[in-house]
């Protein structure tokens, strides 16, 4: 592919000592400093591949071309497999796309690979993040969403590179802005597609200097915090609007440099390439203060910081004395706590200075104070964000990573945690998170800085510190239906379901307990950091294996300590044993050196379990809406802090109508409990009457009264469980007896905040009446026939049987043999 008046596609049969013209067709070589790749099939001397906006396909070797659909537009780059041409990658500005038939058909591109301009979020609840990608889609999708947030919560908002803003009192309303001055307004809940650029006279194929006026390729925009209907432009100038784009008005003059030198064509010298991406001297940045209606300022790509503080009518250079020209001042954050403060972060990658440059002004910008001490030296910023909480908290986004700092800006450290190295774009705090946009592996979120606002110099040193947790919402977000996990198709996780605490130990392994109390100081749960009794031996049982396995491994020539790690960590999951599997541990609390976060999932305590048991339902009741305490206690000191767990804003439900859900499935979880007790009981005098006929030396005299009491156990164990139940569908097969229908209950009665229905009760007072009915015929099992069968014991001079609600031992497994 040759780039010339006459250029096209050429072809040599070779080696290259000949060429022949065989295509002069443009839309081959359009742009040609960003496509223009061909790509020749391995097998087939006539197959001919061409990249540009669309892919093009020959098969008369390069004298004609037809479109080669694939997923998204933009292509840059190809590989063929050399064994078989049917199989290829092929890469655009969507991401990767695979076919296993040369193009008729290819996978989707369900990776998190996008790459974001800007950050911002929305007032829904959950809240939503948004951001324009390059030569993509702006989007917006939910910050986490029942089962996990997958693709089909994502909606297009306008713009592919610019920013995107949703009203903060009506946030189905969007506007995104894109290159060459493009922006729209979307109504989400109508579907209306408004175009109110500011001045909507295309700049494509034009110079920077001889239009009118001069917009970005990521243009900002913002919406005033002061008034939900004024937005802003940023162009040369800085546009204004009273009436969400149905007018603009320039409030300022060319706010740039506008050096000549820097406003001519782009491109070249043979094809000129003359979009917005390559224009310059332009407002790249721009703040309203939240604090000051009409306080302004905007930071322009060839270095100059303004400010107003009349709403425009007069402007003031307020650019740093030690800002070089030609600097891009990316982003301005405008104080929450002081009018005159602001914050700026610059860059100069592009003229090979890849130093990081924050500044910091107190007073309006007439001083500014440099602060990049702790980020490396060639690790240049694009953002800088303040905590609206906790003045002096600021992050910054890198090339490389988020960084912290808890002075203001006077020392930083590195925030990256398990964020891939990746370039950081732009950052915003919502509701207590710190939400990321990366420009290569799409949004991240670090949920819950609520450590990092109250951490302070002496923390680290304390032996234990317990940090106020963030009041939480009463919502489950690991609920509805979902399919199994897919990598082809992966999900965005969600944040910790429940109420997140976190707590600082100096030191490791220490024995510590957590308790969750009520306002009046009631014990709801305790955890601790140890472990059950079967849990202990199952780590037991698992490190012998895992001590077999590696002696194996290394015995067979397997040196690789990853490799041996990968192997030998392949084991059996819980959920993957055979019946009988083992009821659930309790939640432990970690006790790791430094930073440890336990999550209460806002639930009062289960319904016992036992070994083997299917088809139960055991949940305790949500915590209702209120006021609560968390105690840590470790090394003989106690901590506690308060917090409070909120209605879902979504549900119009009432406090009398929570009380009573709460106090239904309080009941559901007690009927359970007592069922469920029982049939332990009866397994537990069941596993001892065997143990005491295996003791004994006669049973002739002991065989009438004990298969009386065992019958009678077997009957009314049959009547509160179907004992046949192996597996999660087996209850199809074995009919679910009074315990599980109980239990089923729970479900339709906790789906929602609201009232239970009417005919929940009538359902459960059928079956709870017949429960209540067994259990009155337990009791008087256990107190006239194993009375009778102990009198038999003490004659043979057997131990007597006493009855306990605890399992003896598990069920046996089933076998093959």
């Amino acid at each position: 592919m040759i780039e010339a008046d006459q250029g096209g596609v050429y072809r040599s049969e070779d080696g290259g000592a000949t060429w022949r013209y065989v295509n002069a067709d443009r839309k081959l070589r359009q742009r040609p400093w960003y496509y223009s790749r061909v790509f020749a099939d391995p097998k087939d001397t006539n197959t001919v591949y061409a990249l540009n906006v669309l892919a093009y396909k020959s098969i008369d070797g390069g004298v004609t071309f037809k479109v080669l659909p694939d997923p998204h537009g933009d292509n840059h780059d190809m590989w063929i497999a050399s064994n078989d041409p049917q199989r290829m990658i092929e890469g655009n500005d969507g991401g990767a796309n695979v076919s296993f038939n040369g193009g008729k058909t290819w996978s989707d591109q369900d990776y998190a690979t996008a790459q974001f301009y800007h950050v911002t979020t929305t007032n829904h609840f959950p809240y939503r993040v948004c951001g324009a990608q390059q030569d993509n889609s702006g989007v917006c999708g939910p910050s986490r969403w029942s089962a996990g947030i997958n693709r089909a919560q994502w909606y297009d908002v306008a713009g592919e590179a610019g920013h995107v803003q949703a009203r903060p009192d009506d946030p189905d309303i969007t506007y995104g802005g894109d290159n060459s001055g493009f922006l729209a307004r979307v109504d989400h809940k109508t579907g209306f597609f408004r175009i109110i650029n500011p001045w909507p006279d295309s700049p494509d194929g034009h110079p920077a200097g001889e239009g009118k006026y001069r917009f970005q390729w990521t243009a900002p925009l913002l919406i005033s915090p002061h008034d939900p209907h004024v937005l802003y432009s940023g162009a040369n100038v800085l546009f204004r609007s009273v009436n969400e784009g149905q007018s603009w008005t320039p409030i300022s003059p060319d706010l740039t440099r506008h050096d000549p030198t820097t406003l001519g064509v782009s491109g070249g010298p043979i094809t000129l390439d003359q979009t917005t991406a390559e224009y310059y001297a332009t407002i790249f940045a721009l703040a309203e203060s939240p604090r000051v209606k009409g306080l302004i300022w905007t930071g322009s790509d060839d270095g100059l910081i303004h400010v107003t503080r009349d709403g425009g009518k007069t402007w003031t250079n307020v650019t740093p004395l030690d800002v070089a020209p030609f600097t891009r001042i990316s982003s301005i954050e405008a104080s929450r706590f002081a009018p005159g403060t602001a914050y700026l972060a610059a860059n100069r990658y592009q003229l090979e200075d890849r130093a990081p440059y924050i500044y910091r002004t107190t007073d309006y910008g007439k001083t500014w104070t440099k602060l990049v001490n702790g980020i490396p030296a060639t690790e240049f910023v694009r953002v800088v964000r303040e905590d609206p909480v906790r003045r002096g908290l600021l992050f910054a986004g890198t090339e490389r990573g988020v960084w912290v700092s808890f002075d203001d800006g006077a020392h930083w450290e590195s925030l990256r945690r398990n964020l891939p190295i990746v370039p950081v774009h732009d950052l915003v705090i919502k509701e207590g998170d710190l939400v990321v946009a990366t420009h290569g592996r799409s949004f991240w979120i670090l949920d819950d800085i609520s450590p990092l606002r109250e951490l302070v110099r002496a923390t680290p040193r304390e032996a234990a510190h317990l940090f106020k947790p963030r009041d939480a919402f009463r919502v489950d977000w690991s609920g509805g239906f979902s399919f199994p996990s897919n990598e082809a198709h992966p999900v965005g996780k969600n944040p910790p379901n429940g109420a997140m605490i976190y707590y600082w130990l100096k030191d490791k392994d220490q024995r510590l307990t957590l308790d969750i109390l009520d306002a009046a100081g009631h014990v709801i749960r305790s955890f601790t950091s140890r472990a059950d009794s079967l849990t202990a031996a199952d780590s037991v049982r698992a490190d012998s294996v895992k001590h077999v396995r590696t002696d194996s491994l290394k015995q067979a020539g397997v040196t690789d300590s990853v490799k041996i790690d990968s192997i030998v960590s392949d084991t059996l999951k819980d959920a993957d044993k055979p019946w009988p599997r083992r009821p659930p541990a309790a939640p432990r609390v970690p006790n790791k050196q430094g930073l440890n976060m336990f999550v209460w999932n806002m639930k009062y305590p289960d319904a016992v379990a036992f070994w083997g048991m299917v088809g139960v339902g055991t949940d305790g009741p949500r915590a209702l809406p209120g006021v609560y305490q968390t105690r840590l206690r470790v090394g003989g000191r106690t901590y506690t802090q308060r917090f409070a767990l909120k209605v879902d804003p979504r549900s119009k439900v009432t406090p009398a109508e929570l009380r009573e859900q709460f106090t239904f499935l309080k009941r559901l979880r007690d009927t359970v409990n007592a069922g469920v007790t029982a049939v332990i009981t009866i397994r537990n005098v069941q596993a001892q009457l065997e143990d005491r006929l295996q003791a004994a030396s006669d049973t002739t005299r002991l065989a009438s009264s004990t298969r009386t009491l065992a019958d009678r156990l077997a009957a009314i164990e049959g009547e509160l469980y179907q004992v046949r139940n192996r597996s999660f569908q087996d209850p199809l097969n074995f009919p679910p007896k009074l315990v599980e229908r109980i239990s089923g209950l729970s479900g339709m009665v906790a789906s929602v905040d609201a009232r239970p229905p009417a005919q929940a009760y009538d359902v459960y007072r059928m079956f709870a009446s017949e429960l209540q009915r067994q259990l009155l015929a337990l009791r008087a099992v256990l107190g006239r026939d194993l009375q009778a069968v102990n009198a038999a014991l003490r004659a043979a001079n057997v131990p007597r049987i006493v009855s306990r609600a605890a399992e003896l031992r598990r069920p046996s497994p089933e076998t093959a043999q």
